[in-house]
C-alpha cells in the first residue's frame, strides 16, 4: 500500500525501519479509507516513519506506544517550524488503529462529561438505536461533527441554535485543501445527519 504513495524503491525501503515497519501498509490503507487526500497521506506516512526511527533509536517497541511516548516524540523530534497541526491528529489516529487491531492495550474509557461529550453520546445513541448504524460508521461521522462544532464554538459554550448555513460552508471550504473528494462527501453526510438529529430534537429550526 505504501508503494502507491512513494515510487522510489529506496524511499519505500527507508520507510520500513523500526518497530512500526510491519504496520505501514495497514495504516496507509486506513488513511485511504478515511478519505484523506493523497498529499496528506504522504505527510502522515512520513511522520510515522520518523516515529518508527525515533522508537528504534531508543530501543522502544510498538508495545511501548501510548499518548505520553507520542507526545514526547512530537516535542523532541519535530522542530517547531516544521510542526504541523495535523501531526497530533495523525499520531492519535495511529494509536486508535493499534488499539482497535489489538496491537496495544485498549484505553480504560473515561466518561466525557463535557458539553461536547454529552452531545456526542446522545447523537451516537441516536445513530445506533434509531438509525441502526454500526460503531464503525460512528467512528467516521463523529470526528467530522466534532471538528465542525469545535471550529464553530472553540472552547466556549456550544449554542446549537446559533448554527447557520454559513457555518457549514465555512467548514467545508476549510476542509477542501486537505480532504479528498470522498472525505468531503463523508463530512457532508455526517453534518446532514447531525442537523437532522438536532432538528428532530428541536435544537434547530
Amino acid at each position: 500500500m505504501i508503494d502507491q504513495y512513494f515510487t522510489s524503491p529506496k524511499v519505500i525501503e527507508r520507510k520500513r525501519v523500526g518497530p512500526l515497519r510491519p504496520y505501514g501498509d495497514r495504516f496507509a490503507a486506513l488513511l485511504s479509507e478515511r478519505g484523506y487526500a493523497r498529499k496528506t497521506i504522504r505527510c502522515q506516512l512520513l511522520l510515522v516513519e520518523k516515529l518508527s526511527k525515533w522508537l528504534h533509536r531508543r530501543r522502544l517497541g510498538v508495545q511501548d506506544l501510548n499518548e505520553k511516548i507520542v507526545d514526547k516524540f512530537l516535542q523532541i523530534s519535530i522542530r517547531p517550524y516544521s510542526f504541523r497541526r495535523g501531526d497530533v491528529a495523525t499520531t492519535r489516529l495511529l494509536l486508535e488503529h493499534f488499539r482497535d487491531s489489538g496491537v496495544i492495550p485498549a484505553l480504560v474509557q473515561k466518561v466525557d462529561d463535557s458539553e461536547w461529550g454529552r452531545i456526542a453520546r446522545d447523537y451516537g445513541q441516536y445513530l445506533q438505536q434509531e438509525q441502526g448504524l454500526s460503531p464503525a460508521t460512528l467512528k467516521n461521522r463523529l470526528p467530522e461533527v466534532k471538528r465542525f462544532i469545535t471550529g464553530r464554538f472553540g472552547k466556549g459554550p456550544i449554542l446549537l441554535r446559533a448554527l447557520c448555513p454559513a457555518d457549514t460552508n465555512r467548514f467545508l471550504l476549510q476542509c477542501t485543501p486537505v480532504y479528498s473528494q470522498s472525505r468531503v462527501k463523508l463530512a457532508i453526510t455526517a453534518l446532514r445527519s447531525f442537523f437532522r438529529y438536532l432538528y428532530l430534537r428541536g435544537d434547530i429550526a
